[in-house]
């Protein structure tokens, strides 16, 4: 029988398990399973070791999004105080323009003022571009956030059931 399962193991060729087959005594049924008890242990303990680091770097990541988000509310408020400030401007702009209405500088009034809305669609533009890309990079940050919550459940779910297994093995 010692023969046969040397001989039947990958790691050991029949005429290197001709040479050995006095050399080493049998393994009984009690030190293999102790041996298949050693290495299932590992096997689950690198499986929560790897977890467990996967867990660390989504959450890492978490935090940076976190970051991240926080920088876009922060960008947010910019753009609503410079749309601020333009409205201001606009409103300051409309008063000079009346008052060089009533001075009789009708002509240059016009011309000043064609050409501030003129450009008025382009900042405007600008600005919705910007509203925009910082939108969806929130939503991005938001989608990235679940899935980040998503993979920990997940995770979590995966070690509990390790250690339940873990827990069954004999000892």
């Amino acid at each position: 029988m010692f023969h046969s399962s040397i001989s039947d193991s990958c790691f050991l060729s029949p005429q290197s398990a001709d040479l050995f087959r006095w050399s080493w005594p049998p393994i009984c049924h009690e030190e293999r399973a102790e041996i298949l008890k050693k290495l299932s242990s590992l096997q689950v303990g690198l499986w929560i070791a790897m977890a467990k680091a996967d867990i660390t770097q989504y959450q890492s990541l978490y935090k940076k999004l976190l970051v991240e988000k926080d920088n876009l509310g922060w960008r947010e408020k910019e753009f609503n105080m410079k749309n601020d400030n333009l409205l201001a401007f606009l409103i300051l702009e409309l008063g000079i323009c009346k008052w060089r209405y009533k001075n009789k500088l009708k002509k240059e009034i016009i011309a000043n003022f064609r050409t501030f809305v003129s450009s008025f669609p382009q900042y405007m533009g600008i600005m919705q571009t910007q509203l925009r890309e910082y939108k969806e990079a929130s939503s991005y940050v938001q989608s990235l956030h679940d899935n980040v919550q998503s993979l920990t459940a997940i995770l979590d779910r995966m070690v509990r059931a390790l250690d339940e297994l873990v827990s069954f093995v004999p000892k």
